[in-house]
């Protein structure tokens, strides 16, 4: 078998440095999966959970923190006397009006990314390299690779399986998985090492 019969890696031109010993070298590739890409993917990613900056965090404290003290203004004929049922009844609406105006504003938020990053459907690939996994990023038709080390977390949701380090997301949906639980066993398993440099 010649270089040119071998399927290669991204960029590879001889048998990849981080591959693990007990996979197979003599070529590059060792699955594909085709699938194509929807907004309901990005939108699948953006509602993963997030730490939130401390900017977030001060933002949202005093946007209820204004609704208690608008509740305060409030004319006590409509609220009746402080720490009153009718006082608290009246604090409770309108925090419940404020809760929900926060997360309509978030889904919003997520519906106008989700357009951004996938406006229309289109092919994407998920890959198995002997050094690396890829998949098509969800902002563009590019491919995120990462070597197996590099895996931060496997993320499993109940419609997709995400690969995340760092700034990079690998999104590989369930729908195009024949066992997503044998899937996510694997891709754990893979993070874990053995690497090729390990003694």
């Amino acid at each position: 078998m010649t270089v040119s019969d071998v399927i290669l890696g991204p960029g590879q031109t001889t048998a990849p440095a981080l591959a693990m010993p007990s996979r197979d070298f003599d070529g590059g590739l060792l699955s594909r999966l085709s699938f194509t890409l929807t907004k309901a993917d990005a939108l699948a990613y953006l509602y993963l959970p997030r730490p939130r900056s401390r900017a977030a965090k001060i933002a949202r404290t005093c946007w209820f923190l204004s609704g208690g003290a608008l509740t305060g203004m409030l004319p006590e004929n409509l609220t009746g006397p402080p720490q009153s049922v009718r006082f608290i009844a009246v604090l409770i609406a309108v925090l419940a009006v404020q809760f929900t105006l926060m997360l309509t504003a978030r889904a919003l938020k997520r519906q106008w990314q989700a357009q951004r990053m996938i406006p229309h459907p289109r092919p994407a690939v998920f890959e198995e390299w002997t050094d690396c996994v890829a998949g098509t990023a969800l902002d563009g038709p590019d491919e995120n690779y990462l070597s197996p080390e590099l895996i931060g977390e496997i993320v499993d949701t109940p419609t997709h399986i995400f690969i995340l380090s760092g700034q990079t997301t690998i999104t590989l949906p369930k729908r195009v998985v024949e066992n997503s639980a044998a899937m996510v066993v694997h891709l754990r398993e893979l993070a874990k090492g053995p690497y090729y440099f390990d003694p």
